[in-house]
């Protein structure tokens, strides 16, 4: 691992050390070399395989025992269940994607699906500023877009599905902090419209949900320039 002091010194380095901006421009990092489909198997059944053994009693996954020594702002009872929903919906989605079809798998899937379609709607931020229930919603529809396609001949399941989907977009529009986008902490107003700084890789996963909904049918509502659902007036706030 590099050290701060070797990183540091790092960052000194003249830049005519690197080399002229003309060539710096034209230098390209070459194709990776093509992983064996064997290999892609075998740590993909690896990672199958963990998720089946780590999985918890009542369905989810994720607990708050293993901390790394890294104690963060985590108010109970809010913030362990949007985490704990959220890991959950993610590991949803990667055995549903896994492709694999075994009893063990679909059993593990079933449990962790029936887990979400209990818990998702509850999932609320835990205090003014703190905000980890938006990554439960986003990862939410996420799994929710995935579960849609495991059994397309079950109708009122996809309905359910859908109807769980635009409940998710609800709250992500109450949570969109005042300036878009999403964040996780407000430590601005606090207000009930989040005052939050919001961050690329907490957007980003919102706009993906967004976009694998839209793929099965479900597209996120319509707002006007004050954030106000087009279709059914101001949101729930």
């Amino acid at each position: 691992m590099i050290s701060y002091a070797a990183f540091t010194a790092f960052l000194l380095v003249p830049t005519y050390a690197l080399g002229s901006t003309e060539q710096r421009v034209h230098l390209h990092p070459r194709e990776p070399e093509p992983l064996p489909a064997a290999k892609l198997e075998a740590a993909i059944d690896k990672g199958v395989d963990f998720l089946l053994h780590t999985q918890n009693q009542d369905g989810s996954w994720g607990s708050a025992e293993k901390t790394k020594e890294l104690n963060i702002w985590m108010p109970v009872p809010g913030t362990h269940q949007g985490m704990r929903v959220a890991v959950t919906a993610m590991c949803v989605s990667g055995l549903i994607d896994s492709g694999r079809e075994s009893e063990k798998v679909l059993k593990a899937i079933e449990r962790g699906e029936a887990y979400l379609f209990e818990e998702l709607p509850k999932v609320r931020r835990a205090e003014p500023g703190m905000l980890y229930n938006v990554w439960a919603h986003a990862y939410g529809v996420q799994a929710l877009a995935h579960m849609h396609g495991r059994l397309p001949n079950d109708k009122e399941r996809q309905k359910k599905i859908e109807e769980l989907i635009r409940g998710q977009y609800d709250y992500l529009q109450r949570f969109e902090a005042a300036k878009g986008g999403w964040g996780y902490y407000d430590s601005g107003a606090q207000s009930q419209r989040p005052n939050s700084l919001t961050n690329c890789f907490t957007s980003a996963a919102v706009l993906e949900a967004f976009y694998e909904a839209k793929q099965i049918g479900v597209p996120p509502p319509d707002t006007d320039a004050e954030g106000h659902r087009v279709d059914s007036g101001a949101a729930k706030a």
